[in-house]
């Protein structure tokens, strides 16, 4: 099994993803391996307030002061988070 997380603003569609996996990993090491995926969500700090707000489009704007002194502080991953490996060899 591999893990991975993928931010809200990568566009990638995680459903797309975890059906093109089948296809990739078809007669590989890997056939016969699930692919999980996490979506990350966009989360913004305010520089001016201090706030912390999800995104649910992408506009950078502050949602408690509306400030554009922001900071992208999750929403971009694209990372393997942990692989799950079995000893038994594909024969």
């Amino acid at each position: 099994m591999v893990h991975l997380q993928v931010g809200a603003f990568r566009q990638v569609v995680p459903a797309t993803l975890v059906y093109s996996w089948e296809f990739v990993i078809d007669s590989t090491e890997l056939e016969g391996s699930h692919l999980v995926v996490e979506q990350v969500p966009a989360v913004i700090s305010c520089g001016d307030c201090g706030m912390l707000t999800t995104l649910s489009l992408p506009i950078l704007v502050c949602g408690g002061c509306g400030s554009f002194n922001v900071v992208l502080i999750s929403g971009e991953e694209f990372m393997v988070t942990s692989l799950e490996l079995s000893e038994n060899a594909r024969g």
